[in-house]
């Protein structure tokens, strides 16, 4: 038997601050009510009122000494049978619905307890002992509480043992056929929806914020930016008048500035809308706009730093935290978002029913799906097809449409509409010679434009040009930037930058830039076309009409320019130099050719498709246990973070930071990291802690950390919970980045 503690008196569900299980229940069920309010038509009653059942005993296995123990502080107890097993035990004895047992139970997904009888025996008579206290917090709710009988509490804990392998199996062999199965008969779609819904009301309670804010009248919004840009009869009122369009799954092809967003708000109407995009800095800047057009207080951002983000531009701490907290619950009417967010759910690590609930119950956007590696393309129409299933809707917004996932039925739209602007801004000239050797040229051009644009396909290959660029004002972007560094020079980018930029593909999706001209190494098709999309790329310019090219498009040696074929496979780059027209290029050409560059003839045996038609198998057949590890497959991650050690002897520049956490200027970050169990002590000034930290943070390949020496970052703090942070020994220079070694061979990142 457990041993008791005179101690406990009450019944705590959450420790900070303190709360009772009852109060915890309470809060729970009212934000079931705001989920309800919003999204009840997606739901059946039948399944509100399992729903409302199941928060009323999901934490009634909190009723026992080693929780309630552990709770106050008192840890010996590291081995019990977890809560959420033990509140089965306390479903009423009449109440026959595995369907409840296992919402109740895998609310959390936890190690599965040890069937071995004694220690059953020895949880159930805890329970007991406990029994009374429970019954007094539960009367509050109205309802009266008891204890199953142990033999049949000890079937469910058999029947849910079954139901964890299910959890693996389910997915692993019958997915294919499970997609063509109404979901009124298949079960486990319920299970997913009504675990995701609980686990929205329970994150949401014990963040104290609510579960769902009201809905945002979208449409009306867009038609209010419309009437700002004084547009008298807009296409895409034309388009969505046919009604059906407006609850249907589609798909929008249209040129850069005709208005995909208004028309994606327009779609949406007053539904919870989550709006994704492949980049950190692009989602950053949509953030931005929807908060202009719809309040600051409607609009969810949900990224890896969006932290960082929100604390910079508000300075009331308080405010952020509770903007965080809510946009981290998925609660906002209006949520943007980096598509690894959302999409890694399709790879089923535990928890992801919460990101499907809202799915289930959400109108999907994404934007510019061209954009991302094959293999995460993969997962996005995975993710697509499944929400598709459980009840959501979406749609993709896009420059250009990859036509084999439409020719191999891959994506399937219920319709489509293509706006493509009759505009020519663009002329080509393609030249043999190699990029790098394009200085004097760029010297002239810099002399006769105000903003020249040269992108190379790797960071070496820019930072030597940037090395060998003299005599002009000059700037360099790429990935390998601490984070604080690259934030600046995207911003001075953004600004009155006037001079030339020297990049990699950060600078295609990411930034909303003007140019004036445009040199490039060659790169596939629609990599090429989103390049030029940062060139003359405003639509009060005009159509472009000067008989010099404003895009030069440099061959070099193949081999050379695409990093030995690991950037881009070589076979597209040298198909594009075929594909790629000289002279006037319209935007109807340039949507048409991209097309038919990904139309399954001309991909036909190249390692693209093949790794797409693998990564959309597998991302049907495999589960993981974290979110963290789902986000590494999604992302295509073979980078890693990393604080380089020359930083730790800097200052901490940004004076946001310091004044929060009373960090003096002169301060080296070494310091400051010493001292790190001044700012562990509240969740505040640990999340402020850690994304300061991040600011110095950069992102290398791994390959680079085999040659230098690494440790934790545990190791100056002396906190475990920094471990998983790194420094490295690797050179950082605060004109070009991390500084490449001697023989280093280019990878994949940009």
């Amino acid at each position: 038997m457990v041993e008791q503690d005179a101690r406990i008196e009450y019944l705590l569900a959450k420790s900070n601050p303190p709360q009772s299980i009852s109060e915890h229940t309470e809060e729970v069920l009212r934000r079931i009510e705001q989920l309800r309010d919003v999204h009840g038509n997606s739901v059946s009653e039948e399944d509100w009122d399992l729903l409302r059942y199941a928060a009323l005993y999901h934490d009634t296995g909190k009723a026992s000494t080693p929780f309630q123990m552990s709770i106050r502080g008192n840890r010996k107890h590291g081995d019990a049978i977890p809560h959420n097993y033990l509140s089965v035990a306390f479903l009423p004895d009449d109440v026959e619905d595995e369907l409840l047992a296992a919402v109740v139970a895998f609310h959390h997904w936890r190690s599965f307890p040890d069937l071995n009888h004694e220690k059953l025996k020895s949880a159930y008579e805890d329970l007991q002992n406990l029994l009374p206290l429970l019954r007094k917090e539960m009367e509050v709710l109205g309802i009266s509480v008891n204890l199953s009988p142990f033999s049949k509490w000890a079937r469910w804990l058999r029947f849910l043992r079954k139901h964890v392998y299910d959890r693996v199996t389910q997915f692993r062999f019958s997915l294919d056929e499970l997609l063509k199965i109404k979901k009124e008969e298949y079960p486990y779609r319920r299970f997913v929806l009504l675990v995701g819904l609980l686990n929205r009301a329970d994150h949401s309670a014990s963040a104290g914020v609510d579960a769902e804010k009201p809905p945002v009248d979208k449409y009306s919004g867009a038609m209010q930016r419309f009437r700002q840009l004084e547009v008298g009869n807009p296409w895409q009122v034309e388009v969505l008048s046919e009604r059906d369009k407006l609850e249907q799954n589609g798909i929008l092809s249209a040129s850069t500035g005709m208005g995909k967003t208004e028309f994606a708000l327009m779609w949406a109407g007053k539904d919870k809308l989550l709006y994704t995009l492949p980049m950190r800095a692009s989602t950053n800047a949509m953030f931005q706009r929807f908060c202009r057009l719809f309040g600051r207080d409607t609009v969810g951002l949900i990224h890896s730093e969006s932290l960082g983000l929100l604390l910079k531009e508000n300075p009331d701490t308080d405010d952020v935290f509770h903007l965080h907290d809510t946009a981290r619950q998925l609660s906002f009417n209006v949520m943007v978002s980096t598509a690894d967010q959302i999409f890694t759910s399709v790879l089923r690590y535990r928890g992801f029913e919460r990101i499907y609930a809202t799915l289930a119950t959400s109108r999907v956007v994404v934007d510019e799906i061209q954009a991302y590696s094959p293999r995460t393309l993969a997962i996005i129409v995975r993710g697509l097809k499944e929400m598709e299933e459980m009840g959501g809707k979406w749609l993709v917004i896009t420059a250009t449409v990859p036509r084999f996932l439409l020719d191999g039925g891959y994506i399937e739209p219920e319709w489509m509409e293509r706006r493509i602007l009759p505009a020519v801004r663009h002329r080509v000239r393609k030249i043999d010679d190699n990029l790098l050797d394009a200085v004097d040229m760029v010297r002239k051009l810099s002399r006769r434009h105000r903003r020249v644009l040269v992108i190379f396909n790797t960071v070496k290959r820019a930072q030597e040009f940037y090395r060998r660029l003299e005599g002009v004002n000059k700037l360099l972007i790429h990935s390998r930037f601490t984070w604080r560094d690259r934030g600046n020079r995207e911003s001075a980018v953004m600004g009155d930058f006037e001079g030339v930029l020297i990049s990699t593909q950060v600078v295609e999706v990411s930034l909303d830039i003007d140019f004036d001209v445009l040199l490039t190494d060659l790169a596939p098709y629609d990599v090429m076309v989103q390049r030029m999309g940062r060139v003359w790329r405003k639509s009060n310019r005009g159509n472009y009409d000067s008989p010099e090219p404003n895009v030069y498009v440099f061959r070099g040696d193949s081999k050379e320019i695409t990093g030995n074929g690991k950037v881009y496979e070589r076979v597209l780059v040298e198909k594009t130099w075929d594909f790629l027209n000289e002279g006037l290029l319209s935007e109807e050409e340039k949507a048409n050719r991209t097309e038919e560059f990904y139309s399954i003839e001309n991909l036909r045996g190249t390692g693209y498709i093949r790794t797409f038609e693998l990564a959309f198998r597998e991302s049907g057949n495999v589960i993981f246990d974290s979110r963290s590890q789902a986000q590494e497959v999604f992302r295509d991650i073979y980078s890693v973070d990393v604080i380089p050690e020359v930083l730790l002897e800097r200052g901490v520049g940004d004076i946001e930071f310091r004044d929060k956490l009373g960090i003096s200027s002169h301060e080296s970050l070494r310091s400051v990291l010493e001292r790190s169990a001044d700012f562990m002590g509240d969740r505040r000034r640990r999340l402020l802690f850690m994304n300061m930290l991040k600011e110095f943070s950069v992102q290398v390949p791994a390959y680079m950390l085999h040659k230098v020496p690494i440790y934790p970052l545990s190791d100056i703090t002396g906190n475990p919970y920094h471990s998983s942070m790194r420094v490295a020994g690797i050179p950082y220079d605060d004109e070009v980045g991390v500084v490449p070694f001697d023989g280093e061979d280019e990878t994949v990142f940009i």
